[in-house]
């Protein structure tokens, strides 16, 4: 996907579902540590929301990947949002590496 992106080729919708699926794979690991295991995207939420070791950068990013995600993923509009969504993605990427 990088490579991808590198090329300029993701004027679509391929890169940003990848960036937004990737980066749940990264919060997904990180409560899987905590042996929390979600069911759905609204329950990772509330376990942001509720701390669970996440903070308000952590939820800011988080907001940042879901609203980026449907502007970009959905309908196409990269740019500033593809930007917001990989930068959760990097955000979330270094947290799992930290948790180690």
């Amino acid at each position: 996907w990088e490579k991808v992106d590198v090329e300029n080729l993701s004027i679509n919708f391929v890169l940003p579902q990848a960036y937004f699926y990737a980066t749940i794979n990264y919060i997904e690991a990180i409560l899987a540590r905590r042996d929390i295991n979600p069911r759905d995207h609204e329950e990772r939420a509330s376990y942001l929301k509720d701390a669970f070791g996440f903070d308000a950068i952590d939820r800011e990013m988080h907001d940042r990947l879901l609203s980026g995600r449907r502007e970009a993923g959905y309908r196409g509009r990269n740019g500033e949002k593809l930007r917001r969504i990989k930068q959760a993605f990097e955000h979330f990427k270094a947290k799992w590496q930290q948790s180690k």
